[in-house]
């Protein structure tokens, strides 16, 4: 079970040996992962007067963003928020307590590894639309 079988091997082999490929792949793979990354904080961004923030990412496809939500759904745990994200929503996030932290902050990490342009464009959507439910109008500045 530690090693791959042995086509798996050849095939690795033969890939590896073409540099060009892995660099276009890598290439068209970085360019795809930026696009959905920039969509997903060009949408937190306008949602920003609802307690939404997040970090610039330095790389990678997470992004740690906060929804400071506690007071408007009167809850008092990442939980809580996640689980209304996921129902009202349809936004799948992970609380920071899966990564260690003990407090109630807010703090998620969200990823567009595995989602296309048009996931985070109608997910962007649904978060806005619920937001705005909630709030029952979007919050004053």
């Amino acid at each position: 079970g530690a090693w791959p079988a042995r086509p798996i091997q050849k095939a690795a082999a033969k890939l590896y040996s073409q540099p060009e490929l892995l660099d276009t792949y890598f290439e068209k793979l970085d360019q795809k992962i930026a696009e959905r990354m920039n969509l997903l904080q060009q949408g937190l961004d306008e949602l920003g007067e609802y307690g939404v923030e997040y970090v610039m990412p330095e790389g990678g496809i997470y992004l740690t963003t906060r929804f400071n939500l506690f007071s408007v759904l009167g809850v008092t745990t990442n939980e809580e928020i996640r689980k209304w994200l996921l129902e009202e929503a349809g936004v799948a996030i992970v609380p920071f307590q899966a990564f260690g932290l003990e407090q109630e902050t807010g703090w998620f990490r969200i990823s567009v590894g595995a989602v296309s342009v048009q996931d985070i464009s109608a997910a962007m959507d649904r978060l806005e639309t619920a937001l705005k439910s909630k709030f029952g109008h979007a919050p004053s500045a």
